[in-house]
C-alpha cells in the first residue's frame, strides 16, 4: 500500500503524455480532413506524423521500466522516471540490433504492425465488400455459395 500514491502519480502522469500524443495524431488527421487537399498540406501532414511516431517511440523507450523502478528501487516519482530513461539508453556501445531484448522486440512489432498496415489497406475495399455481404445476406448457405 506504500507505493500505491507514487504509482498513481506516476500513471497519470505516463498515460497522460500517451493520451497527449494520441489526440496530437487525431489532431493531424483532422488537419488533412479539414484543409485543402495539396501537396503541401500532404508532406506537413507526413512531417507532423514523423515527428509524433518519433515522439510517442522515445517516450515509450523512455518510461519502460518506471513501474518497476519505483517499486523495487523505492524511488520518488522523478527519481524512477530519470532512472527509467538512463536504463533504457544504457547499452549504447553496443550494435542497434543486440541493445536489449526489449529494443528487439519493439523493432520486430513495429514492423509487423507496418506491413500489416499496407496490407490492410490495400484489402479495405475487399474486406468492406465481403463485410457487407456477410451483414446483409440472410441465408448463410447462399453466403457460403457466393465464398466457393
Amino acid at each position: 500500500m506504500r507505493f500505491w500514491p507514487r504509482v498513481a502519480a506516476l500513471c497519470i502522469f505516463v498515460y497522460g503524455v500517451f493520451f497527449l500524443l494520441i489526440v496530437f495524431a487525431f489532431l493531424i488527421a483532422a488537419m488533412i480532413v479539414a484543409a485543402a487537399s495539396s501537396v503541401f498540406v500532404i508532406f506537413l501532414a507526413l512531417a507532423l506524423l514523423g515527428l509524433q511516431v518519433w515522439m510517442f517511440g522515445r517516450f515509450f523507450v523512455n518510461v519502460l521500466f518506471w513501474q518497476a523502478i519505483c517499486v523495487l528501487e523505492n524511488a520518488g516519482v522523478i527519481e524512477s522516471l530519470r532512472e527509467s530513461r538512463n536504463l533504457a539508453r544504457s547499452g549504447r556501445e553496443l550494435p542497434w540490433f543486440s541493445t536489449s531484448d526489449m529494443a528487439r522486440r519493439f523493432y520486430c512489432v513495429s514492423l509487423v504492425a507496418f506491413v500489416l498496415a499496407i496490407a490492410l489497406v490495400s484489402e479495405w475495399t475487399t474486406l468492406q465488400h465481403s463485410f457487407n455481404e456477410l451483414m446483409t445476406t440472410q441465408d448463410p448457405q447462399t453466403l457460403l455459395q457466393k465464398t466457393d
